[in-house]
């Protein structure tokens, strides 16, 4: 049987301004790639939406360098070379 994956972009929210549909589209995709590095998104938004994907079973992979982008925000981040970077908030969000 083939599978397809169905990927869609995250995460793009950030602050006060909410882009997309993540909560609704999550639950009929297989991967998502999570806005990472403040071109979209920011800190709180990239944390909920990794924390969307982990609990509906949805392969992510950051779209950025999130060790950059996560450290500025006051994040502590740990990437391992070809999986996704875990993180852990340090500070609460917007």
């Amino acid at each position: 049987m083939k599978k397809i994956d169905l990927n869609c972009d995250m995460g793009e929210s950030f602050g006060a301004w909410t882009m997309g549909l993540d909560g609704e589209v999550i639950q009929h995709v297989t991967s998502a790639n999570i806005a990472c590095g403040y071109h979209a998104g920011d800190a709180h938004v990239m944390y909920k939406t990794v924390k969307l994907a982990k609990e509906n079973g949805v392969a992510w992979v950051r779209t950025r360098d999130t060790r950059t982008s996560w450290a500025s925000a006051g994040a502590t981040v740990t990437a391992r070379p070809g999986r996704s970077a875990t993180t852990r908030p340090t500070r609460s969000g917007p």
